[in-house]
């Protein structure tokens, strides 16, 4: 298995592992990611941009690998006690604990939130997609 096959296996074992976390809903899932994909996008670019942005499957490609990133960042410090309470291990004293998966839920969502906002596209990305969609009339 090459690393290209190893990195969707893991992407694919983590969102399983979330969407068991979060209640098992993908409608609800794909919503958030949906919703914050485009926030962050119209906070990164002109307006111009945000239609020919929302319907480029490069940009919505894009954005999935940075949620899976953020996936699995998340889902390394996440454990399950003996007694069936997920735990969000963030540091040496600060462990969450969550007693619903409405709790876990809120607070996936809070985090992907709070780390959308310090990505930036990668240049070389950025050319591809401006190739995807064209020129953009200002």
């Amino acid at each position: 298995m090459n690393q290209i096959e190893q990195q969707i296996q893991e992407d694919a074992r983590v969102a399983k592992r979330m969407l068991h976390f979060t209640g098992g809903d993908e409608a609800v899932l794909a919503e958030i990611k949906f919703v914050m994909g485009v926030a962050w996008m119209e906070k990164a670019f002109p307006k111009e941009w945000w239609t020919p942005l929302q319907a480029s499957p490069l940009f919505w490609a894009w954005w999935k690998d940075k949620w899976a990133h953020l996936d699995q960042a998340m889902e390394a410090d996440l454990k399950v006690n003996k007694h069936g309470v997920l735990m969000w291990m963030k540091g040496v004293n600060a462990t969450d604990f969550f007693h619903s998966q409405e709790e876990f839920l809120t607070a996936y969502g809070i985090w992907h939130h709070f780390h959308i906002n310090s990505l930036s596209m990668e240049p070389r990305v950025l050319e591809v997609i401006k190739k995807e969609i064209g020129p953009i009339n200002y």
